[in-house]
């Protein structure tokens, strides 16, 4: 029961914050702890990744200052990449499916986070247009997660990208500036 408050408690937010997202409200620029936000993000997909076969993999940097920005809506957009990353390996052989989330010191004023999958990669015919509004590769897709996460990241300052693995699969980074007073 308590899983479902908080789950419901979650979810309130998300919708408070895309609201204000939609509405070009400048986002919350607290001092945001980026490993505790994939932890927390990880936590809410392992149910999902157990069923699809893999397990996560954190490579966080332990030694990462605060980035600067809302927790809530970093935690949506890791939630996507995730989601798509899983997404992406559905037709993976079980024993090949990996899912690494990384942070970084990207340099003295930026913090990096990565989701690397093992999946199939993305066709290079259609990998600038991935950040599009209603643009998917998906039979179910609405084609707006990506958008949404493009647009968040941009509200903060920062950019996100995606590229081919050279040994298969794909990785979406994004970086975000650290929070001020904090930065080597």
């Amino acid at each position: 029961l308590d899983d479902i408050i908080d789950d419901d408690a979650r979810v309130g937010e998300v919708i408070r914050r895309m609201r204000a997202l939609v509405k070009k409200e400048a986002p919350r620029r607290d001092a945001v702890d980026l490993n505790e936000t994939i932890w927390e993000t990880i936590a809410l997909v392992r149910s999902t990744s157990l069923l699809e076969g893999l397990n996560i993999r954190a490579e966080l940097d332990n030694d990462l200052p605060t980035a600067r920005g809302d927790q809530v809506q970093l935690q949506q957009v890791t939630l996507n990449l995730l989601m798509n990353a899983i997404e992406a390996m559905k037709d993976t052989p079980l024993g090949s499916r990996r899912l690494i989330v990384k942070t970084s010191l990207a340099n003295d004023r930026t913090a990096m986070v990565a989701v690397t999958d093992s999946g199939k990669g993305i066709d290079e015919n259609v990998m600038e247009r991935l950040f599009e509004p209603f643009f998917t590769t998906k039979t179910e897709g609405l084609g707006m997660g990506l958008s949404i996460s493009r647009s968040i990241i941009k509200a903060h300052g920062g950019r996100i990208w995606a590229e081919n693995n050279r040994e298969g699969g794909s990785t979406f980074s994004f970086t975000l500036p650290l929070n001020s007073g904090e930065q080597s």
